[in-house]
């Protein structure tokens, strides 16, 4: 005869009514902010790899420019080759400095292998500079070197439209 009366009484379902629409929003606020959450971090992380792929948009370019320039001059060793390689070191240094929580996982083997690439190079020309073995086919590597900034750039361009 309590429990009746008690579901009965209408304070008591106003109540009840009142706690469910109200858990209702809550559960409602809770998903509209962590989706919210969820978009914002996405943004963030884009506009980093952003910055990473402006990095090795530019820097890539001059590495290609000055490799370009060692090979085209038949690796003659004078102080403006000497001055190339080094701003090719630094090159490579800033490029593997490159914070990798910056890169998202689908670029990642993408971005090792370039990382890799520019180091063999960059020992290839230096190989080509002291007349030693191993500086064969640097044009063709430095060609593939182009294509995989192209690469990059073409994959910054994607990303700045969805930004």
């Amino acid at each position: 005869m309590i429990v009746t009366t008690i579901v009965a009484d209408p304070s008591f379902l106003g109540a009840l009514l009142g706690a469910i629409i109200t858990g209702l929003i809550a559960i409602r606020v809770m998903w509209l902010q962590t989706n919210y959450d969820k978009k914002k971090k996405l943004k963030e992380d884009n506009r980093n790899f952003l910055k990473v792929l402006t990095l090795i948009e530019s820097k890539g370019r001059s590495f290609y420019s000055l490799g370009k320039n060692i090979v085209d001059l038949n690796y003659d060793e004078n102080h403006i080759t000497l001055g190339s390689l080094e701003s090719m070191e630094k090159i490579r240094q800033a490029i593997s400095m490159v914070d990798h929580n910056h890169v998202p996982q689908e670029y990642y083997e993408d971005f090792i292998n370039f990382q890799s690439f520019l180091e063999t190079l960059l020992k290839n020309i230096k190989a080509g500079i002291n007349k030693e073995h191993g500086s064969e086919g640097n044009s063709e590597m430095l060609e593939t070197f182009n294509n995989d900034i192209n690469s990059f750039v073409e994959t910054k361009q994607k990303l700045q439209k969805k930004i």
